[in-house]
């Protein structure tokens, strides 16, 4: 019982460190865009930080939809390497 719950803590431990990794990799690349688009949205309103961005329950679903991205990228550039 004792090795189970040392097992889950460090899948979760693993499970928060993966998160907050994909969540300092989509504040990079959002960060980025808005950058690149000179931080106005379509609409001319400014578009928001990514801390303001990503707590605003209006926009989760675009908020989630960075995180995916994020999480795509770090797959796919951290197994570049590995071939």
């Amino acid at each position: 019982m004792e090795n189970q719950t040392e097992e889950n803590q460090k899948t979760e431990a693993g499970a928060k460190a993966a998160f907050e990794s994909a969540d300092d990799i989509a504040n990079d690349l959002y960060t980025t865009y808005c950058k690149a688009v000179g931080g106005i949205a379509y609409n001319g309103d400014p578009l928001p930080t990514w801390e303001e961005f990503k707590a605003d329950v209006v926009k989760q679903k675009q908020a989630n939809g960075w995180l995916e991205v994020a999480i795509r990228a770090y797959n796919r550039f951290s197994s570049a390497g590995q071939n």
